[in-house]
């Protein structure tokens, strides 16, 4: 265990962690469950209740904390049980009042075509399941039929760590969106680019449209990943990428690692296979 993820066990008891645990984890199954979304392997730990289950809690705290090689070392535990309970002092001060991070994405969705405007809420909708079930870890946030003069209000509502943009794309470097008319209004990706910096640094965009592949190095000035397709992409393999890669962030994943997995998800559909997504980084 490093310094870095040790921690101070009597400090904890006096915190009553290890009591709360137990009133919050009454049962095997349920400590069993707890410990394995924290990545500890409870085949390693004591007997459950033994011979109390804050005591059980103390020792599984201190096996941890001595040697094992856990992600987050025993804090992570905690961190799980507050997905389980927000907002909860004990767990709050055992992570010194730090809340485990939440990602916000910003889904600025546009088509002036109807029959595509259907699909874009068929979209948003999965995305807003995904953020549902996801224990707080992510939000989503939605712009329908963004319009030129959405963005920087979307933009400003509060701080956004991902930008999704869902539409089409053209081959001159554009993305579109609506005018007030519900018409199309192609804006070059360079002032996109620009309106993104000032508003902070991005973790990440997602270009859900066509010929985005070729808009990356522009948008990495305002953000250290930039994802999206080389080549047109299906509907369906476009809707397979984007469930995937926003479960993999549910799950805390980064930015490269949710990539990955959402391009191997896409070998389950063979039309999708030979889908060209990428991802550039700085």
């Amino acid at each position: 265990m490093t310094s870095e993820n040790a921690v101070d066990i009597v400090e904890l008891g006096r915190l009553g962690l290890f009591e709360v645990l137990g009133e919050s984890y009454p049962s095997r199954d349920m400590a069993i469950d707890l410990l394995n979304r924290a990545k500890v392997p409870p085949a390693r730990m004591p007997v459950f209740g033994e011979p109390s289950i804050a005591l059980y809690w103390r020792t599984v705290f201190t096996r941890v904390n001595h040697g094992m090689d856990v992600p987050g070392g025993p804090l992570s535990i905690v961190r799980a049980a507050l997905e389980d309970y927000p907002g909860n002092e004990t767990f709050l001060k055992a992570l010194n009042g730090k809340q485990p991070r939440v990602r916000r994405v910003l889904c600025l969705m546009s088509s002036p075509r109807e029959a595509a405007r259907v699909r874009l809420e068929a979209e948003y909708r999965e995305l807003r399941a995904i953020a549902q079930a996801s224990r707080g870890s992510l939000e989503i946030e939605q712009s329908m039929a963004t319009r030129v003069d959405d963005i920087i209000p979307e933009l400003l509502r509060q701080p956004v760590d991902v930008v999704h943009f869902a539409g089409h794309g053209t081959a001159r470097g554009q993305l579109v969106f609506e005018d007030r008319a519900g018409r199309s209004a192609p804006v070059e990706i360079g002032v996109l680019s620009n309106v993104l910096s000032s508003v902070g640094q991005l973790e990440c965009v997602v270009l859900n449209s066509c010929y985005s592949g070729g808009y990356a190095q522009e948008l990495l000035k305002s953000a250290s990943y930039v994802i999206g397709a080389a080549k047109p992409l299906e509907d369906a393999c476009a809707e397979l990428f984007v469930a995937s890669f926003y479960r993999a962030l549910a799950a805390r994943k980064t930015v490269p690692e949710a990539f990955t997995v959402a391009k191997a998800g896409l070998g389950f559909r063979k039309s999708c296979a030979a889908a060209d997504m990428r991802i550039e980084g700085r």
